[in-house]
């Protein structure tokens, strides 16, 4: 990250300054920031980011870098064994347990240990529960996988046939996995929000009501559940009917698109 210093530096000495939202929250947590020309999500984050203390001279709405990036690729179904009755694939994005010591003070996130090992239990009965879905659970780590207090969920999941628990994320790529999936269970991750951009089926399980603690509109999405029982709820209505349709988020552009949109704009500028 560019210091505020540096910024300032380049403002006093008249340098032109351009930047990017590449998280639709990093503002929550990156508050008092000021760049000459900003790339954002869309037209919906200006006031947002003004209320954060942003002092931009232009914004430019663009979406996100990566909301297509691998759209058009395709799964090797064999990869997971799926068979020809599976109605779809649910993927599943956790997070990944920090130590205790590190958890915030403040709000559970979903990085604690008793926050993962809840998300792969409710995962692991949904897909008892729905079992012509295939569901396909991604973590940002696996390195856990091997500790003993998370072996016994691990081992189940792996006798189950309609639930998968990779480490091999270079053989598919989560954003083809998303792209490919019907539906997408989430923590609070970027991934799920740049699906959701492109009107994606996702439920964000926030049963630490972390998203709902933050001056964020997601607090208000209607696919945001906080218990089990809230989860199964959302998930049969979903899974029933056709569409979502989420206005926060704008055009959204294929991935080489999207930067180049940025260069000829720097360039058209000089």
């Amino acid at each position: 990250l560019c210091p505020k210093s540096l910024l300032f530096a380049f403002h006093l000495n008249n340098i032109r300054t351009y930047s990017s939202q590449e998280r639709s929250r990093q503002h929550i947590y990156l508050p008092f920031l000021f760049i000459d020309h900003y790339f954002i999500i869309s037209d919906h984050y200006k006031k947002e980011l003004n209320r954060y203390g942003y002092i931009i001279n232009k914004y430019i709405s663009l979406g996100f870098s990566r909301s297509r990036y691998n759209q058009n690729r395709k799964i090797d179904k064999s990869f997971f064994n799926l068979n020809q009755n599976c109605k779809g694939i649910v993927s599943c994005f956790g997070l990944y347990p920090f130590p205790d010591n590190k958890v915030s003070g403040y709000c559970e996130s979903g990085v604690s240990k008793n926050s993962n090992k809840k998300f792969i239990e409710d995962i692991l009965n949904l897909s008892k529960k729905y079992k012509d879905f295939y569901f396909i659970l991604r973590f940002k780590q696996t390195d856990f996988f091997d500790e003993e207090e998370f072996k016994y969920l691990i081992n189940d999941v792996k006798k189950s046939n309609n639930i998968f628990c990779d480490n091999n994320y270079k053989k598919i790529n989560s954003y083809t996995l998303a792209h490919n999936s019907q539906l997408i269970i989430s923590k609070w991750t970027s991934i799920a929000e740049e699906m959701l951009s492109l009107n994606k089926k996702v439920i964000f399980y926030d049963n630490e009501k972390y998203i709902s603690n933050y001056d964020y509109f997601l607090k208000n999405y209607e696919y945001l559940c906080t218990n089990y029982d809230d989860l199964i709820n959302k998930f049969e209505y979903l899974i029933s009917n056709n569409n979502i349709d989420i206005k926060n988020y704008g055009e959204q552009y294929e991935y080489d698109k999207y930067y180049k949109k940025i260069i000829d704009y720097i360039l058209e500028k000089k």
